[in-house]
């Protein structure tokens, strides 16, 4: 419905040892949604916000291009290329999910997510949500 948001990450990366990881394997629920088969990405799915308009949006935090992280971990889409490959309507970093997650659950009525696969995307969750609450409280 309208003023909906969604809010999926993917899976982590999972520590192998000391120095070693295993093999990444993309959330598969965020996989279907995004075609993206990169760690520490979160995408973001908006319904419209009024009726005057039936655009649905679709956002993707992503790690940013970084030549030297590419040596090691293999190449990445970044933020330009979640853009131009991928077909998201806007793309940040990840790093800035924190602050720019807030702007888009502005104005919404319900948030939809999966509870319980992450606890500390939970607790994060919880964060945002105190935080857009605190705003609503002071006139915003």
């Amino acid at each position: 419905g309208d003023h909906a948001i969604a809010i999926i990450p993917t899976s982590k990366v999972a520590i192998r040892n000391r120095d070693a990881d295993y093999k990444f394997r993309a959330d598969s629920s965020f996989y279907y949604l995004t075609g993206f088969a990169e760690p520490e990405a979160v995408a973001v799915l908006q319904s419209p916000s009024s009726k005057n308009t039936d655009e649905h949006s679709y956002t993707l935090f992503c790690r940013e291009r970084n030549r030297e992280r590419e040596i090691w971990d293999g190449l990445r889409a970044g933020t330009a290329g979640a853009v131009e490959t991928l077909k998201a309507d806007q793309s940040f970093a990840v790093e800035t999910l924190d602050q720019q997650i807030i702007k888009l659950l502005e104005g919404k009525q319900r948030v939809y997510v999966r509870l319980g696969q992450d606890a500390d995307f939970d607790l994060r969750l919880s964060g945002w949500l105190k935080q857009i609450a605190a705003q609503q409280r002071q006139g915003g």
